[in-house]
């Protein structure tokens, strides 16, 4: 449970710091859009953690022998 803990909290300061730098990029300044205070946005890092889950615990698993379609499944459903 460590661990998917720190995913979160790894990919929700990745995603917070894409942020920063694609607002740097395309509005020229430093604009902080967060919902939250501090430097992390949650649903970066809830999405990978729920990939991690989907793909980690079977959920997809459907017998397939094809790892191809196993991860296209995979993809669909985070999507």
């Amino acid at each position: 449970m460590k661990r998917y803990f720190l995913y979160l909290l790894f990919y929700s300061l990745g995603g917070w710091i894409l942020e920063r730098i694609i607002n740097l990029i395309f509005l020229g300044r430093w604009w902080d859009n967060s919902v939250l205070f501090g430097p992390y946005q949650p649903l970066y890092g809830s999405g990978i953690v729920m990939a991690i889950f989907i793909y980690e615990f079977g959920i997809l698993k459907l017998n397939l022998k094809n790892s191809n379609k196993t991860l296209l499944l995979l993809f669909v459903a985070i999507i």
